[in-house]
């Protein structure tokens, strides 16, 4: 062979060796995506075998840049606060920054707190589906919860199990449930709760997937739980079936699977709570017991028929909202997050409270009531209508919990202590309960 040919020979094989090697490149990249976006093995080890190797401290849920210029407790008008102690649910110094729940006063004085970190109640997985021991993990963080008379709570470690444990931080029980998000109590002692039952891409998912055409596994299908006070399920609804049986399955095609960043969380239910039968008859296109769900991925509200599990009404006149209300008077009480993609709501202007009414074509902003008054979270959020008529607000992101009247005007405000020089921590949840510091006080007087 001549030199020319030999030299041309070994270009035609480096050439067929990187286009081998670029073909192995892209296999491997689209193998990566796959892995990655619907989390197949070994994804869960790759995880797990990052935090073993890169080591350093655990991150928590969620950290913001701190808006405001103080920590703890504020009273502006005393007498214009409703009377009870508040229940917060987030991230504490005295838990190592770990998950806990915390009873204050008005004055920010700690009652009683309650350590819930996952990795404790929970320190093996009790889920088998390909996102299995992603959640017991001492970072994650409590969303739900409800406070019983004798200092027992009810608390979602999100996405991992339900949990409620007594006064003395004792776990009394623990359902191993997806549950996640609200706990709303109904006339009967029982709780509502969202769930999550994963879809996967095996026979028995494709099974259930066969019910929703146009899906693609894996994907989450969100569930009304309804709980009994000791732990028992009593009835699943499955709020992705009520959607398309209810002719509702376009919004969910529109978001192809959830849309960016929700990897199969096509729904995403944040809040599930019944009518009260005291105020039922003020809704006319609703029963007593039916059920208002929030989708935040949907940016719905709808209301489902507790018999029929069907539709009554659907309303999609917000932004990744939270938390609808049933507050008499034919209305429901709505935090609306507005969330914008940013971290200060700066493009639509802030997070809103905001009143509907169901049948009429009405959206009534309740707070802020000034430009001065702006507040925002781009995720989480809650809202109380306490017993005088005032609005206990959870700016989640902000670390913030306030108290406005009838005019808007703050009465009562808490922010969370910083994590850091620059950051604080969420606080998904804070909701005042009518008890007072002395049977916070004789709870531990019963060891």
């Amino acid at each position: 062979m001549s030199m020319k040919k030999a030299r041309t020979a070994r270009w035609l094989d480096l050439a067929a060796l990187v286009l081998f090697l670029y073909g192995v490149g892209v296999l491997l990249f689209g193998c990566g995506m796959v892995v990655g976006n619907r989390h197949l093995f070994p994804y869960p080890w790759l995880v797990a075998a990052k935090r073993r190797i890169w080591g350093g401290p655990e991150r928590i849920h969620h950290l913001s840049p701190a808006r405001y210029k103080f920590a703890g407790a504020r009273v502006h008008d005393a007498d214009a606060m409703a009377p009870g102690v508040t229940l917060l649910t987030g991230y504490w110094r005295e838990f190592d920054w770990r998950a806990g729940i915390r009873l204050i006063d008005s004055t920010g004085k700690t009652l009683h707190h309650w350590k819930a970190d996952p990795a404790e109640i929970w320190p093996k997985s009790p889920h088998s589906d390909h996102v299995a021991g992603t959640k017991n993990s001492s970072t994650n963080y409590i969303h739900g919860s409800f406070l019983f008379e004798n200092g027992d709570v009810l608390f979602n470690i999100a996405h991992l199990g339900l949990v409620r444990m007594n006064a003395q931080g004792d776990v009394v029980w623990k359902l191993p449930y997806r549950v996640h998000h609200s706990i709303s109590r109904d006339e009967s002692g029982n709780f509502w709760v969202p769930g999550t039952k994963w879809i996967e891409n095996n026979p028995q998912g494709r099974e259930r997937l066969a019910l929703f055409p146009g899906l693609r596994p894996p994907v989450n299908d969100d569930f009304a739980v309804q709980v009994s006070p000791s732990g028992e399920i009593l009835r699943e609804i499955s709020i992705l079936k009520v959607l398309y049986d209810s002719g509702y399955r376009k919004y969910i095609w529109q978001l192809r699977n959830g849309g960016p960043g929700d990897q199969g969380d096509i729904l995403h239910i944040n809040d599930i709570e019944p009518l009260p039968s005291a105020i039922a008859d003020e809704y006319p296109l609703f029963n007593a017991n039916d059920l208002i769900v929030s989708s935040r991925v949907l940016s719905a509200i709808f209301v489902i028929d507790i018999e029929t599990e069907t539709v009554k009404w659907l309303s999609r006149a917000f932004v990744r909202q939270h938390d609808p209300d049933f507050i008499g008077g034919g209305y429901v009480l709505v935090f609306d997050n507005k969330t914008d993609g940013s971290d200060d709501g700066k493009f639509m202007g802030g997070s809103e409270i905001v009143i509907v009414k169901p049948g009429e074509d009405q959206r009534h902003v309740v707070y802020p009531a000034t430009d001065k008054q702006g507040f925002y979270t781009r995720h989480g959020g809650k809202v109380q209508e306490l017993d005088n008529g005032n609005l206990l607000i959870t700016e989640a992101r902000g670390g913030r919990v306030f108290e406005i009247d009838r005019a808007g005007n703050t009465v009562w405000e808490w922010v969370a202590e910083l994590y850091d020089d620059k950051n604080v921590p969420e606080v998904l949840e804070g909701t005042r309960y009518a008890i007072t510091p002395e049977q916070v006080a004789a709870w531990s007087s019963r060891q």
